[in-house]
């Protein structure tokens, strides 16, 4: 009766449930004499393996602050009801040697195999930047590709307002030009799931994606960014706007590109126009030379 009060003292400090019959179980092998007379709890059963104290006496049960030195001494006491060997201990990856292999610093042993976990491992962690949230509109006019930078909380979109202000610049930069097809809208994040990886790199690579689309094929001369979103993900850079406005880029062979403030930001303050024209002076210059 003590073995089988210190066996549930084991597994309830392991949170394992134990479950023993209370009358004869029709068509079940009869149960062992102590089954009947077991109670638990029975705190005047020690829980130490020595079953006593020093002094004779029963010690009272205490908890097990260490699950491992559970385990082990419940596999003593229940050596007895399982004759299956002890697993052995998994072996350690050794992350320096895989990232000797990795690097070719030196060759793979025969038979070596660097496992998945050990390639996460040494692998650089991924990018830590939050997930970045903007909504862009891609728009032609001729040789002229128009990136622009719209409120992610509006539902508007690219506006007859937009439209109008962005035909306007247009104007004052190519002479009149016809818009290309509608606008093409690319709102970041694309779906409302968190299951889906939508952090920066696949924002990055979705937009340079479609830039790459909307270059491909077509005669692009120059790119007009407009706002925060379109300059930093178009042109790959960690700068705010202030700080790339106004300098002309070079984005692909042949391509010019310069960034300047939002359609959204010239509706709103309309005073930021004359900053708008001042940043494109450069792009200006070089069409008249081109």
């Amino acid at each position: 009766m003590l073995d089988q009060q210190q066996r549930h003292q084991y597994l309830e400090a392991l949170g394992i449930s134990s479950w023993l019959p209370r009358t004869p179980l029709p068509g079940a092998a009869p149960s062992a004499d102590w089954v009947w007379d077991f109670s638990y709890p029975a705190p005047d059963i020690p829980f130490p393996a020595t079953g006593a104290s020093a002094s004779g006496v029963p010690a009272t049960a205490q908890p097990v602050a260490d699950p491992a030195a559970a385990r082990a001494a419940l596999a003593r006491s229940l050596g007895a009801f399982s004759d299956a060997p002890a697993k052995p201990e998994p072996k350690k990856p050794d992350v320096a040697a895989a990232k000797s292999v990795l690097n070719n610093e030196t060759a793979a042993p025969a038979g070596t195999e660097v496992s998945a976990s050990v390639v996460d491992e040494v692998a650089p962690a991924a990018s830590s930047r939050p997930q970045p949230k903007f909504k862009l509109a891609f728009v032609r006019y001729g040789d002229l590709l128009v990136v622009d930078s719209l409120p992610t909380q509006s539902r508007q979109g690219f506006s007859v307002q937009h439209q109008r202000l962005v035909s306007a610049i247009v104007r004052s930069l190519l002479g009149d030009r016809t818009q290309q097809g509608a606008p093409f809208m690319l709102p970041w994040p694309m779906f409302a799931s968190p299951t889906l990886s939508q952090g920066y790199d696949e924002a990055l690579t979705t937009v340079q994606h479609k830039l790459d689309r909307m270059l491909e094929g077509q005669e692009v001369r120059s790119v007009l960014l407009m706002g925060d979103s379109a300059a930093q993900m178009c042109l790959e850079r960690d700068e705010t706007l202030d700080e790339l406005r106004g300098i002309l880029f070079t984005l692909r062979a042949g391509v010019k590109v310069i960034a300047t403030h939002s359609l959204s930001e010239a509706l709103q303050l309309p005073g930021i126009k004359k900053t708008i024209w001042l940043d494109l002076q450069p792009l200006i210059e070089q069409m008249s030379d081109a």
